[in-house]
């Protein structure tokens, strides 16, 4: 196969978009739509660094694009073919659980507004993790994902086979629950597994089994399947997924899915189509029929949004707008594979792009918007801000973290890692980074924000002192703020702080042992710097385990493998230590406060010694808010 020039695809690409302007292209123009789409893949398979890529665009029950694009093995060069090749396209996948779900609901099998432990083989809390009631979990509320589950990012990937267990056992070790239900739309594997695990018991049939006989075998859709590992008369057909390293991609293994209907399909670009058009055309293509033309609505109805002003949820499709166009959306991702569907109701349109490069998350929304702005373009002007943009901005200023966390356990240490900031640029505007682009908004009442091309909306909700508390963008990602004292500006002095001041007591101690002048006065000093060492000690062993699970990654998935492979006695260790050093710091604020009274030890060693118990103290707090302690 001969390469793609790039730069024919860039002229190609910047023709298209200066002769389409504000007026829309024609969408009846096959040619003119696989034109524009070669345009923009020959540009970004080498941006983004993805070996492959398939496109669907369908319209009005027929397919207008169906295209590969670049290779689904890079180094046997065997090309992406979008009829049998296939990718994974992640939580797409979840799209088939709600679906599966409505054919029981039409069935009356089940019952969305039904407390779901009814179908249940074990019993979900009815507590948060806080002690507060949490209330009834319905399937309604695992479609909008309003459930309130903690997210486990530990949970969802792992690194062997032998690792997978069946759907039944993996659910039953249950995240906290946070929120409580139908308060709050934050998006969960758990919820979407949970779901699948009903279906399996109404149906009697595995997940898996359950999807291939009334789903894809009704579409034919041949080359599709959520099995692991894929049957053998499909696994020639499976794309290899890239990692980004090194500046290229490379060749990394398969993804074991633990939580597997929520993220373990694999699909054809053809095979999507048939999908999107079955949504799109009332639940049947062609003969075939997958739902009630009803049943189909009332799915792409909204049922839930976190604030009137912006778009919400489906029975499990995600809202959005783009140039005044409402569209139903899911974006799907692995650690190597990225991808986005988008279904356009009123207009009968879909739009399918998938990735087999890690690198191109950013990718898939380029393409659609660049899509959306030649084949439905606006012409706005840029919104100004308003002279008092600063006051009215002033209480959602400030640092915030994903509410799709954890909160119970030790991954709830990236919660310290801010998911967004708040501030107020140079040119006077409140500045957010939405899905990765730094924008510009301004106000349309204080607590509804646009961005100048009136394209994102951000709602705020306010707690009692009138800081904002959540943002909301219309999707099951909602901004919570993080609390002063847990923010990066505090705890990093704090934490570098401390490192540094420990290992300068450690190289002060070992100077001070083995110098021969003033030893015998210094060990006679053993209670005030004995628990000193014992917690620069323990803290040098924490940051090093810690250290060694950070830098150990998975060829799989390119991350850390602590998230993937890791033995549970590791994390135990740590928890002891941690409690180790809690002792050492008690210890230590005893020691400090009763040399105070002491006369024969000198004022600076006083504020040395009491300046490392506070410090001490400090780092032991972060390692609870942390739960680093938890076993």
């Amino acid at each position: 196969m001969q390469k793609p020039n790039m730069w024919n695809g860039v002229w190609l690409l910047l023709l298209l978009l200066l002769a389409s302007g504000a007026q829309a292209a024609d969408l009846t123009d096959p040619d003119g739509v696989e034109n524009f789409i070669d345009g923009m893949m020959a540009v970004q398979l080498r941006q983004y660094a993805s070996p492959g890529a398939m496109v669907v665009v369908v319209k009005d029950d027929e397919v207008l694009l169906v295209k590969g694009y670049g290779w689904a093995d890079k180094e046997e060069r065997i090309p992406v073919d979008p009829i049998t090749t296939m990718f994974r396209p992640g939580s797409n996948s979840k799209l088939f659980v709600w679906t599966a779900v409505m054919q029981l609901v039409e069935q009356d099998e089940l019952d969305l507004d039904a407390d779901i432990n009814g179908y249940l083989d074990f019993a979900l809390p009815d507590r948060l993790f806080d002690g507060r009631s949490a209330g009834a979990i319905t399937m309604r509320h695992l479609m909008t994902h309003t459930a309130g589950f903690e997210d486990v990012m530990a949970e969802v990937f792992v690194e062997r086979r032998s690792q997978l267990q069946p759907l039944g056992d993996y659910l039953r070790d249950i995240p906290a629950r946070v929120f409580p239900a139908g308060e709050i739309s934050v998006y969960s594997n758990y919820g979407t597994s949970l779901a699948a695990y009903i279906v399996e018991r109404i149906s009697g049939q595995p997940f898996d089994t359950y999807v291939d006989e009334h789903i894809f075998a009704p579409l034919e859709m041949n080359y599709s399947t959520f099995t692991q590992p894929l049957p053998a008369h499909l696994l020639p057909h499976m794309a290899k997924g890239y990692l980004y390293q090194g500046g290229q991609a490379v060749e990394a293994g398969f993804e074991w899915v633990l939580s597997y209907p929520a993220g373990s399909l694999a699909s054809s670009a053809m095979d999507m189509a048939t999908f999107m058009l079955a949504q799109l055309n009332g639940g049947a293509h062609g003969e075939a029929r997958i739902l009630d033309e009803t049943t189909t609505a009332y799915m792409q109805q909204q049922h839930f949004s976190n604030h009137p002003a912006v778009p919400g949820m489906t029975l499990g499709f995600i809202e959005g707008e783009r140039n005044d166009v409402r569209f139903l959306a899911h974006g799907g991702d692995t650690l190597q594979m990225h991808t986005g569907l988008w279904l356009l109701p009123e207009e009968r349109l879909g739009i399918y792009v998938s990735y087999n490069g890690a690198a191109t998350v950013m990718a898939r929304m380029v393409l659609f918007e660049e899509f959306m702005d030649r084949y439905f373009p606006v012409e706005r002007p840029l919104l100004e801000a308003p002279a008092n943009l600063e006051q009215l901005a002033e209480p959602l200023l400030g640092t915030y973290n994903a509410a799709r966390s954890n909160f119970s356990g030790q991954e709830a240490i990236l919660r310290l890692l801010p998911a967004a900031v708040l501030t107020i640029d140079d040119e006077g505007f409140l500045t957010l980074s939405v899905m990765g682009k730094p924008r510009q908004f301004v106000p349309l009442e204080p607590d509804l924000w646009t961005s100048r091309d009136g394209q994102f909306r951000v709602a705020a909700a306010f707690n009692d002192e009138g800081q904002a508390q959540y943002l909301f963008m219309g999707d099951p990602m909602p901004l919570q703020r993080a609390p002063w004292y847990a923010t990066l500006l505090v705890l990093g002095p704090l934490l570098i702080g401390g490192m540094l001041w420990f290992a300068f007591f450690f190289g002060h101690w070992l100077r001070r042992l083995f110098k021969a002048r003033g030893r015998a006065e210094y060990l006679e000093r053993w209670p005030l710097w004995l628990p000193m060492l014992g917690f620069s000690l323990l803290m040098g062993a924490l940051v090093a385990i810690g250290a060694i699970m950070v830098l150990r990654t998975s060829p799989t998935y390119g991350m850390p493998l602590m998230f993937f492979d890791w033995p549970m006695t590791t994390f135990r260790v740590l928890a002891v230590i941690s409690g180790g050093m809690a002792v050492f710091a008690v210890w230590q604020l005893i020691a400090s406060f009763s040399s105070w009274v002491r006369r024969d030890y000198r004022f600076r060693d006083k504020v040395y010694y009491t300046i490392s118990a506070l410090w001490s103290c400090g780092l032991i707090w972060f390692l609870y808010y942390s739960n680093i302690f938890t076993w």
